[in-house]
């Protein structure tokens, strides 16, 4: 098996890639955010690494400090770029990319972006610059599932409704309605495809983006629904005047099947993987949840 380099392996989806890559019996080396000096990874070298994958960031879509975003989002990832060209300029390894469906901005497509999209993107082109067909990108789309629960208000509808049915708390969510009065959709992608998506990449990758998701776009009340977890949703258009919602928030994610990787496709239904999270869900917890 080979040998791979890791970052984000204390994070939702680096963490679940993490254990797969242990049962599939591959050498891994991590490196965290604690290793990182501000400019890179210190004493890199990837001299006998043979694929790099690279999930680690700060993956808030709200966060608003341009500067400590571009340090770590960015600059970690030239790093690794740079250790890629630098230490194996012959045989260079293959690097795998986490960008996410943040890239498109708003329904819309207008271009409207958050901070945390733009610096994946400034990454993106930076990879395809140096490595070329070595540089795979995979645009996450919504990613669920068992592992998420230190994410806070980032962790997905499914989990927050999951934990706030477990404090016995009416579940109320209040959601934007978009400005042509569109319900919100989101591709919804369990993290075992997230997870095969990327192992997938890491040996048959051939550079480009891709696409992680479902394909099918879904509401937040279909989450619940099939949860089977009451729920009252006020909707509002309040604010959408005054930059609340912002205008990067997006109302509609779907993945475009064509733009898939050769020999993967998602396995596991919006039904199937909230079935699997639920039953986890209730595992962890007891027995708690109804």
């Amino acid at each position: 098996m080979g040998k791979v380099l890791l970052t984000g392996a204390k994070g939702f989806i680096g963490k679940n890639i993490l254990l797969r890559l242990i049962e599939d019996g591959h050498n891994v080396v991590c490196k965290y955010k604690e290793d990182f000096n501000g400019l890179g990874y210190n004493d890199l070298d990837l001299s006998d690494i043979d694929a790099v994958l690279h999930i680690g960031a700060i993956s808030s879509t709200d966060a608003d400090d341009p500067n400590e975003l571009f340090s770590y989002n960015y600059a970690a990832t030239k790093s690794l770029i740079d250790a890629c060209k630098r230490d194996r300029p012959v045989n260079l390894p293959h690097f795998v990319f986490a960008s996410s469906a943040s890239i498109y901005g708003n329904y819309d497509n207008l271009g409207g972006r958050n901070w945390y999209a733009w610096t994946k993107k400034c990454c993106e082109d930076y990879g395809w610059a140096v490595l070329g067909k070595n540089f795979t990108v995979l645009r996450y789309f919504n990613v669920y599932g068992p592992g998420e629960s230190h994410k806070g208000s980032m962790a997905s509808v499914a989990y927050q409704a999951m934990k706030h049915q477990l404090g016995n708390h009416i579940s109320q969510f209040s959601l934007f309605k978009s400005p042509e009065d569109k319900p919100i959709k989101r591709d919804f992608v369990y993290i075992d495809d997230v997870v095969d998506a990327t192992i997938h990449a890491m040996w048959h990758g051939s550079g480009g983006v891709h696409e992680v998701g479902t394909g099918e776009a879904r509401s937040f009340e279909d989450v619940l629904d099939i949860l089977e977890i009451p729920y009252k949703i006020p909707y509002t258009n309040e604010g959408l005047s005054t930059g609340c919602p912002p205008k990067w928030y997006q109302y509609h994610t779907e993945s475009f099947e064509p733009t898939w990787m050769d020999g993967w496709k998602p396995k596991v239904s919006l039904e199937q993987g909230l079935a699997k999270y639920k039953e986890w869900f209730k595992q962890e917890h007891n027995e708690s949840l109804g």
